[in-house]
């Protein structure tokens, strides 16, 4: 990994959170989530991976 693409890297682990807020100001502050295109997740593998992980790892009553 370069140098560069490692300091995104931990740019996005340390200091971006998951999703997207509104600060103290107003202002909107994009989330890990708002980099993915939305076809990323219509895309069945990835659909099929959640129903997967649901099914495994969620507690169920």
């Amino acid at each position: 990994m370069t140098l560069k693409r490692q300091e995104v890297f931990y740019k996005f682990v340390n200091d971006v959170t998951m999703a997207g807020y509104f600060d103290d100001a107003g202002k909107y502050k994009k989330g890990i989530e708002d980099y993915i295109p939305r076809s990323q997740y219509e895309r069945e593998e990835h659909q099929n991976e959640v129903v997967k992980d649901i099914v495994e790892n969620w507690i169920r009553i």
